[in-house]
């Protein structure tokens, strides 16, 4: 069976456009929790939201993304940030004016360990994402570890300054987390440098802090440099391979 034409999709936008508002009104709205997923949520590929919905064999709600690099922290909030539905049909990323409001949208299959550049874990309603290694490693006790996890999360940014780069990647596009059928995503310029005490933000200046691996029960997900997008994968997930 052919693809539908041009004519066909730009036809059926418009009827959805010209919904009567009352119809309009009763749908959901962009910051339905994604446990919604209805034909009409799924059409809702750019929605301003402010929390992560986060939905793995519990639901939680994230408020805040810590990034941990060798050089630096960077923290952002989540306010006004976008959700895109990477559940989509595949070819309209090949229709050149529809396919750019998809572009460098990750799709099945492919975030692996070819790309894996670290771990994400979830503490509260923060998700620190940790690029300084795949596995984790390094031995911390729980109480000191502790200490500089909620530096990172809650502390003063004042003197730290510090350009967001992911070694040997340079900065990134942007940061996002993707769960079920939905990616949210951070733009870089929207993350504050942030060093715990004792720390200052330069090369290497974050290396010797210890795993994060000791102070969960087990992570949350994978990180994952793809396009220039610093991906953190929390399964289950409708791109997850």
């Amino acid at each position: 069976m052919g693809r539908p034409s041009f004519g066909v999709l730009f036809l059926a936008a418009a009827m959805l456009a010209v919904l009567p508002s009352g119809l309009r009104a009763d749908q959901p709205s962009g910051n339905t929790n994604s446990s919604d997923n209805t034909p009409w949520n799924r059409r809702l590929d750019d929605a301003r939201v402010d929390e992560i919905k986060l939905q793995t064999d519990r639901y939680d709600t994230v408020t805040e993304v810590v990034v941990i690099t060798p050089d630096c922290a960077f923290r952002s909030d989540t306010r006004n940030i976008n959700r895109r539905n990477v559940n989509r049909i595949g070819f309209t990323q090949d229709i050149p004016l529809i396919g750019g409001f998809f572009e460098n949208t990750p799709r099945a299959g492919r975030l692996d360990g070819s790309n894996q550049i670290g771990l994400a874990f979830l503490d509260g309603n923060v998700l620190y994402i940790d690029t300084r290694s795949a596995n984790g490693s390094g031995k911390a006790a729980a109480t000191s570890g502790r200490a500089w996890l909620t530096a990172l999360a809650k502390g003063p940014t004042g003197a730290a300054s510090a350009i967001f780069a992911v070694a040997g990647a340079g900065s990134p596009e942007n940061v996002s987390v993707v769960n079920r059928d939905f990616q949210y995503v951070i733009q870089t310029g929207g993350f504050t440098a942030v060093a715990p005490a004792g720390y200052r933000c330069g090369p290497d200046a974050l290396a010797a802090l210890p795993s994060l691996s000791p102070l969960f029960a087990r992570p949350e997900g994978t990180a994952h440099l793809l396009n220039g997008q610093l991906i953190a994968l929390v399964r289950p997930s409708i791109i997850a391979n």
